[in-house]
């Protein structure tokens, strides 16, 4: 991923064009009804410069490394400096390293990258975890931070 557009096909997929952040149509009657020639979006979102950051650095962690000297010249901010505290927290728990001018995600923090990444976004994105029932009495949950 290099902050090309990209068309995302089927229900519910999801597209990024020209710094806006779309999704299909999640109803599969709807989608397949939809008109001929038009696109089947069904809602989008056009993201702020820190935004596309944010996105770009989170699809580019998913992907093992980050060169920040690339996305610094593409956003004009240092994505070392911006991110500092969510790179500190993340190198301290071994999820992540920084070799140079390179964020490189470590194996451990590929194993959890999906949960990892939402130290990057910004607090209005981050939403609530998601809530889970607590266990019959007399069981342990096998991985209680999942």
């Amino acid at each position: 991923y290099r902050g090309v557009d990209l068309l995302g096909v089927g229900v519910s997929a999801f597209s990024y064009l020209g710094g806006v952040h779309q999704q299909n149509v999640a109803d599969l009657s709807r989608y397949l009804s939809w008109p001929a020639g038009e696109l089947p979006f069904g809602r989008a979102y056009a993201l702020s410069a820190d935004e596309r950051l944010v996105r770009e650095l989170v699809l580019r962690l998913k992907l093992g490394r980050v060169d920040t000297a690339e996305l610094r010249d593409r956003y004009g901010v240092d994505p070392v400096d911006r991110f500092a505290a969510a790179i500190e927290r993340l190198y301290a728990r071994d999820l992540l390293l920084l070799d140079g001018e390179t964020i490189v995600v470590t194996r451990q923090g590929l194993l959890q990258v999906d949960h990892m990444v939402r130290e990057f976004f910004q607090p209005e994105h981050r939403g609530e975890p998601i809530s889970r029932p607590a266990p019959p009495p007399g069981r342990v949950p096998v991985n209680a931070d999942a």
